[in-house]
């Protein structure tokens, strides 16, 4: 018998990524996930217990690295508005950069009723949520936000914009970022659609 990678587990992360991104969750199959990262079925079972638990720690990995993404991006500025623009910018490059994680995550919020097992879960991604959600509310607080909304309300504003953007990533081949793009999703979100005022426009 050939000798197994020096790490194990994360040569079966990397493998199994790829196998569910591409397949599904149903149509992974453990075998195939095995024989490609060079290991045995015990080795497999003794790291993850299951496929589900596997696949809940491919869950997981994209939840914590996003969230790293996204602190790492916000921490690097004060304002408000730089700190969204930083996030946006981040995000969207994350998942035009990790295209195999992102499918991984929408085949578990869109896959077929009942494909992806009960025992799973998202409850990290709450984290990422809530780290927004915290920023929209400090912004309410200091008058930077319109206080005639709720923090939740804002928070599904701007990152149902990010979760778009990065969708198009894996969706649209063609589809390329832009330069100021983020800027542009920030301000729309900040400023609104409607038409200004020529003062406010020059301002």
């Amino acid at each position: 018998m050939g000798k197994e990678p020096a790490d194990p587990r994360q040569r079966i992360l990397d493998v199994a990524l790829k196998v569910f991104a591409h397949n599904g969750y149903a149509g992974a199959s453990i075998q195939k996930i095995v024989d490609q990262a060079g290991v045995t079925k015990p080795t497999l079972y003794y790291h993850f217990k299951s496929k589900e638990g596997l696949f809940q720690a491919l869950i997981d990995l994209a939840s914590d690295e996003r969230f790293r993404v996204m602190h790492k991006a916000a921490e690097a500025h004060e304002a408000l508005e730089d700190k969204l623009i930083a996030i946006t910018e981040a995000m969207i490059r994350h998942a035009s950069d990790r295209r195999d994680l992102m499918r991984l995550i929408f085949s578990y919020w869109f896959g077929p009723p009942g494909e992806i097992p009960r025992s799973v879960h998202c409850k990290k991604g709450l984290r990422n949520r809530d780290y927004v959600k915290l920023l929209i509310q400090q912004g309410i607080k200091s008058g930077k936000l319109d206080p005639r909304y709720d923090g939740m309300e804002l928070t599904s504003g701007i990152m149902s914009q990010i979760f778009i953007y990065s969708m198009s990533q894996i969706l649209d081949p063609k589809f390329r970022r832009k330069p100021g793009q983020a800027r542009r999703i920030v301000r729309l979100f900040l400023e609104g659609a409607g038409p200004k005022s020529k003062n406010r426009r020059a301002a």
